[in-house]
């Protein structure tokens, strides 16, 4: 049977920044992977900037047919193994070691990139699967958004991380949050006096991060921490759940903008449980008919969810995703999308200018707008004009138009507006780009937004209830949320 074979974080210049422990007689195996991704990704900057960036980018899963030859070093110690016949996965040819059917696959996040190779055997979907909850336990371990100076503020952490989430012979073993707590000790301030102070505390830090360890043993539910009695007579005993519903597409260039093709609606069940003991919920919801092709955490009985669309489950400790699904199309969708915006861009002189017209059809919260600039080495002058409210004076519109910043070094600009309401006038941004050479626009500008208590498909928790005898009445709290991703062309 196949098998992950190590993991690869690369940084947004494509560098390694580290990679886990790979068990292959090629010292360099890591590094010709990582070599050959970055190849591809060059290879599509190159062909996007020549076709305006319209060309496709490189895929997730990309197969590696050949291994090229070892160094000349090592050729030397494995002439007598030549004459004997190759195993059936690997082939000598002209003096080359050749691996049929490898591949890697590959995930980006905050201008990092994370690697896994596998061997033929395995499905790609594992390894993918396996980097996403990797990106999701750095973020809980090192904070989100991850960055590489976390990364390499904390190497020890992640490559204990690496060590526990993925066994010696690459299958996935500890991907639960709650059980690596207890195995990989969490970064903590007391770590950054140590570094900074030395070996002059070291003892004192031991001593004090000897009782933060971990509980004497490991709960036997993976995504259920051990508590103490001293811990349990002080845990409040609620849970949350929000039914997060996320709409997003794309809209067409033009005065009046339409939807290029259906809008899509994905709806997650966001859960934070603070509950002692080992409780057995069941949660029920209304119009369950228009779920499609839900993922189910692991603490969900598949039996009763197939049977009755029930979710019956033993809930994780602190924040989790209960389910994730896709749901049937709703009427009319186009219309239930609260902003709306008209961007676009042009030249002045030697310059690229740009301007994006924002308004709500309703109040709307956590407002951004969001493009990318492929040129780095370039500066934006911008105006930030209208946004006027009955009611609201002068010297305050500044509030209500947000700010606007470009990070040149990454080349994304962002503007944050927070709160649009639909009595306020339309917000607009006008920019001037200035660079020696031509800056290249990202083919969309992408808005966010968040409506709070809203759900457009009517998805709700109709029952949220303890079945077996815990001791208490916990609280319980259910919201709905809508949250946006449309992306407008210029």
């Amino acid at each position: 049977m196949g098998s992950i074979e190590g993991v690869i974080i690369l940084s947004s210049t494509n560098e390694p920044i580290l990679n886990s422990h790979f068990v292959h007689p090629l010292a360099n195996y890591p590094s010709l992977h990582a070599d050959r991704l970055v190849e591809k990704l060059e290879a599509s900057s190159s062909e996007k900037e020549k076709v305006g960036n319209s060309s496709k980018d490189v895929l997730p899963v990309v197969f590696v047919d050949d291994i090229p030859s070892l160094q000349e070093e090592e050729a030397e110690s494995q002439d007598e193994e030549e004459e004997k016949e190759p195993d059936s996965e690997w082939q000598a040819s002209n003096g080359k070691n050749t691996r049929h059917g490898a591949g890697l696959v590959h995930i980006e996040h905050n201008r990092l990139r994370f690697i896994a190779t596998f061997s033929k055997q395995v499905d790609p979907l594992l390894p993918l699967t396996f980097l996403h909850s990797l990106l999701a336990n750095l973020e809980l371990y090192l904070g989100s958004p991850l960055t590489e100076e976390s990364i390499r503020e904390n190497f020890d952490v992640v490559y204990q991380m690496l060590e526990e989430m993925l066994d010696e012979s690459g299958h996935p073993l500890n991907t639960e949050y709650n059980t690596l707590r207890e195995l990989v000790r969490e970064p903590s301030w007391i770590d950054g006096i140590v570094s900074k102070l030395g070996s002059a505390v070291s003892n004192i830090s031991n001593t004090a991060l000897g009782n933060a360890m971990s509980q004497p043993h490991i709960s036997p539910i993976p995504w259920r921490r051990p508590i103490t009695n001293a811990q349990r007579s002080g845990t409040r005993n609620e849970i949350y759940i929000d039914v997060v519903e996320v709409i997003s597409g794309i809209f067409s260039r033009s005065s009046h903008p339409k939807a290029i093709g259906p809008l899509g609606l994905h709806c997650r069940l966001e859960g934070y449980s603070k509950l002692s003991g080992t409780p057995d919920l069941r949660l029920r919801l209304t119009d369950s008919r228009r779920i499609l092709d839900a993922s189910l955490h692991p603490c969900v009985r598949i039996r009763p969810w197939k049977q009755d669309k029930i979710l019956s489950f033993i809930p994780p400790d602190g924040k989790f995703c209960l389910a994730d699904f896709e749901l049937e199309s709703v009427s009319a969708l186009e219309r239930h999308v609260p902003i709306q915006l008209q961007c676009s861009r042009g030249k002045a002189g030697d310059h690229s200018t740009f301007t994006i017209t924002v308004s709500a059809s309703k109040t709307i919260e956590d407002v951004e707008i969001l493009f990318r600039i492929d040129e780095g080495n370039c500066t934006i002058e911008s105006t930030l004009t209208g946004g006027s409210r009955p009611g609201v004076a002068s010297e305050d519109l500044n509030a209500l138009k947000g700010s606007f910043h470009f990070n040149a070094k990454t080349g994304m600009a962002r503007w944050q507006i927070g709160t649009l309401s639909n009595d306020q006038r339309a917000l607009q941004l006008q920019g001037t780009i200035k660079s020696e050479t031509i800056p290249g626009l990202s083919n969309a500008v992408t808005s966010k937004f968040s409506v709070p208590q809203t759900s457009l498909s009517g998805l709700k928790v109709a029952n949220l209830e303890v079945i077996n005898d815990v001791g208490y009445k916990p609280f319980k709290g259910v919201k709905s949320l809508l949250r946006g991703e449309i992306e407008w062309r210029w």
